[in-house]
């Protein structure tokens, strides 16, 4: 398959999470559609898209539904992005109880998700990131956890251990 027909196959639950949070704001939203169409360098996305649409594309290229590139422009080589897929396969069966999780993290206010990724945050500097301790700690099922961990652009799932993401 080409790049540019690629479809991302969909098989766990809180994959569903980042594909929710693409449309989450109209900002989100139109970028992503514009990053089908064509490659984008970080300082086009600013200038049309402003810093959400730079969070934004941040947020899609660590949830690997952008690619990227060095691109050279006038002012030296800038990042661009485009997206990897042009369609989504979701093919999955989930417990119930689990798809609640999902739907949760996914759709929860941002005032509360902020709360929830701020004392994530806080356990890994007091150094704790081992998933099954913060998932205790924070009282939620590993489901939750994980989506909680795909919604957000500061922390990432490695292994067994939630860290703080690089960007």
């Amino acid at each position: 398959m080409a790049p540019d027909n690629r479809a991302k196959v969909v098989s766990e639950a809180t994959d569903l999470v980042p594909i929710m949070r693409v449309v989450d704001s109209e900002t989100k939203r139109n970028l992503f559609m514009e990053l089908t169409k064509e490659w984008m360098t970080e300082e086009e996305i600013e200038n049309k898209f402003g810093e959400e649409g730079l969070r934004a594309a941040f947020f899609f290229e660590k949830m690997k539904l952008v690619r990227s590139k060095w691109q050279p422009t006038e002012r030296g080589p800038m990042k661009a992005y485009k997206t990897f897929y042009k369609s989504f396969k979701i093919d999955l069966t989930v417990p119930v109880l689990e798809l609640t999780d999902v739907l949760k993290a996914a759709t929860m206010s941002e005032e509360k998700f902020k709360e929830i990724e701020d004392k994530i945050i806080e356990l890994i500097q007091e150094g704790e990131n081992f998933f099954g301790t913060i998932a205790t700690t924070l009282h939620c099922s590993p489901t939750f956890l994980k989506g909680i961990v795909k919604r957000s652009s500061l922390l990432e799932y490695r292994g067994h251990r939630i860290e703080l993401s690089e960007r």
